[in-house]
């Protein structure tokens, strides 16, 4: 995504039977975010130093406006 190099891995349904994804950086690796589909959008949680940033029903044009930042 732009310039990060992200890889995105299919985890399988979760819980509630939705589809969910990690994303996740191969160079380091680091744990980026889990990405779940909801009822209206995506749902991604962020893990950072500073806590857990969860964004509910965003579409994938705003997470990936997101993660190129």
């Amino acid at each position: 995504m732009g310039e990060r190099d992200i890889e995105i891995t299919f985890l399988g349904l979760n819980a509630d039977g939705r589809p969910a994804w990690i994303l996740w950086n191969p160079l380091e690796p680091h744990l980026i975010g889990l990405l779940t589909q909801g009822r209206l959008g995506y749902n991604f949680e962020q893990r950072t130093s500073l806590g857990v940033y969860m964004h509910e029903n965003i579409s994938l044009g705003r997470l990936s406006k997101a993660l190129m930042a």
